[in-house]
């Protein structure tokens, strides 16, 4: 929700208007976006910033992640954020900024779900069963998410 603020100089209103912050550092290296955008502009958004789109590659890792944006009320139950994975037609899943197979997933209920027509995407946080913000989804690429960034 947008901020509005009056300022009056010289008998003349002026109104400015200040967007809340889309931006929440997590912590040096985390950055989550609260803008929705699609898969791949949530992948050109991070590259623009010299940044990659999130990678979980450990337990530890995902539950550090967790933590952390729980700290920040961004772990918020029905809320996705993109991640860096891509699904390939042959079955498997790759970080597509660097091409490795996932070495590790934290798959929700049902997941990966690849039933219907298009390609899918990673994504962290919007659980099947609405109430886990750790767990991972199959999702349509063209769907809109917000997203994290980590630095390269």
């Amino acid at each position: 929700m947008a901020k509005l603020y009056f300022f009056a100089s010289v008998g003349v209103l002026f109104l400015i208007s200040f967007e809340p912050s889309l931006l929440i550092q997590l912590d040096d290296t985390y950055y989550a976006y609260q803008t929705n955008l699609t898969f791949v502009e949530a992948l050109g958004a991070c590259k623009e910033l010299g940044m990659d789109l999130l990678r979980i590659n450990s337990a530890n890792e995902s539950t550090y992640i967790h933590t952390i944006m729980a700290d920040a009320d961004v772990a918020i139950s029905g809320i996705g954020y993109w991640m860096g994975g891509l699904y390939l037609n042959t079955g498997a899943w790759v970080w597509i900024e660097t091409g490795v197979l996932l070495n590790y997933t934290k798959w929700g209920a049902n997941e990966p779900n690849v039933t219907a027509t298009g390609d899918y995407c990673l994504q962290l946080g919007k659980d099947n069963d609405g109430k886990s913000t750790i767990n991972w989804q199959a999702k349509l690429c063209t769907a809109n998410r917000y997203y994290i960034c980590q630095q390269s």
